[in-house]
């Protein structure tokens, strides 16, 4: 990868900021006085920046994470991310304290010790796509008809009415009975605005609506279905079953991942059961 000015800046921040420190401590061990107060209020400034560069850093290992794989070693230690010459330079200051993997440029054994464990591009998106597969499911009961809650699903261009993270619901094509099949959404996911189209199937069994992703900005992969069950001896109660896969574009933090999915099953079962059952009281 080419580094980029915004690359560079980081470098020589990274630099000029190691030499003040040296600069500033070295004076403030050997002697006592004002050079000690100098030299602490010198590295708070530095730390306060420092956050601001590491912010700045972070945001570009983000926008690198979209195209390829960056790990904890990638992302701390520039560990099979960044040429050797990037390395040596922003790592040999604290060296010390740096495993291998962020040492100088590695000799031949080295190199193909990391080629084992940073594969190639084609490998690494395939890891990816692994890892970054979630599968949610939900069982609960509706207190209203199989039929209502069927309708009420398939009423796609409802859906920001109930379900506050879509922002719009468009459908692009039909099937032969008039039910949603291409469908366009604008919805917000992880603090922005994203738009996919979901392609929704209808099988045998009339209570069923199954959808996949063809295509979308933030997602590589999404399929899922509604099944709506009648519950023996209360035609007033519906027992639901949901299921979601998805593949996301981007690697995030496991904890980042439960409360996306948290707020995926909230919306899919949580609202979509407050929704129907307030229409089954108003009919």
């Amino acid at each position: 990868m080419t580094p980029t000015p915004s690359d560079r800046g980081i470098q020589r921040f990274d630099e000029w900021g190691t030499g003040v420190f040296v600069a500033c401590t070295v004076p403030a061990v050997l002697l006592e006085g004002p050079v000690r107060a100098f030299a602490a209020v010198v590295a708070g400034g530095l730390f306060l920046i420092g956050c601001v560069v590491f912010l700045w850093a972070f945001s570009r290992a983000l926008d690198r994470s979209r195209r390829e794989m960056i790990g904890i070693g990638g992302l701390y230690f520039l560990a099979g991310c960044a040429p050797s010459s990037v390395r040596r330079r922003l790592l040999t200051p604290a060296d010390s304290g740096v495993p291998s993997t962020a040492s100088s440029r590695p000799g031949v054994g080295e190199r193909n010790h990391r080629a084992e464990r940073y594969p190639p591009p084609a490998a690494r998106r395939a890891i990816v796509s692994e890892a970054m597969s979630d599968h949610a499911s939900q069982r609960t009961h509706i207190q209203a008809p199989p039929d209502l809650c069927f309708a009420t699903v398939l009423d796609v261009e409802r859906y920001p009415e109930w379900a506050v993270d879509i922002k719009e619901a468009t459908v692009l094509a039909r099937d032969d009975e008039g039910r949603a099949g291409d469908v366009h959404f604008r919805a917000a996911a992880m603090g922005r605005s994203s738009s996919y189209t979901l392609r929704y199937t209808y099988g045998s069994n009339p209570l069923r609506v199954s959808w996949r992703l063809v295509e979308g900005d933030v997602m590589r992969r999404m399929s899922g279905e509604y099944e709506f069950v009648a519950v023996d001896g209360d035609p007033n109660t519906t027992q639901v079953h949901y299921d979601l896969e998805v593949d996301l574009l981007v690697r995030l933090p496991g904890f980042v991942k439960r409360r996306l999915e948290a707020k995926i099953v909230h919306t899919a079962i949580d609202d979509l059961r407050t929704h129907i059952e307030r229409l089954a009281a108003n009919r």
